[in-house]
């Protein structure tokens, strides 16, 4: 379940962020190819991320993030660290 909520609220802030329709965004969409964001866009991601959960998203794990299911994995696995 906490998985499911997750998935909305990390595609919502894309959406905001990419400044597109939330419908469009899918696990497989990627950021630059799809939604053609750039480094500050994923920075805001991530501070937007930071702000609604209980986390810290290192540097590294920014360059990583190709795709929303890699933001989703990186999301839950920091989650999963602070349970």
């Amino acid at each position: 379940m906490r998985w499911l909520l997750m998935t909305k609220d990390i595609k919502k802030i894309i959406a905001k962020v990419a400044n597109v329709d939330v419908t469009i965004i899918t696990d497989e969409t990627e950021l630059v190819a799809d939604l053609e964001l750039d480094s500050m866009d994923v920075l805001d991601i991530v501070t937007e991320l930071e702000k609604t959960y209980p986390i810290d998203i290192p540097g590294e794990a920014m360059t990583e993030f190709f795709s929303v299911e890699d933001i989703q994995l990186c999301v839950n696995e920091l989650m999963a660290k602070n349970d």
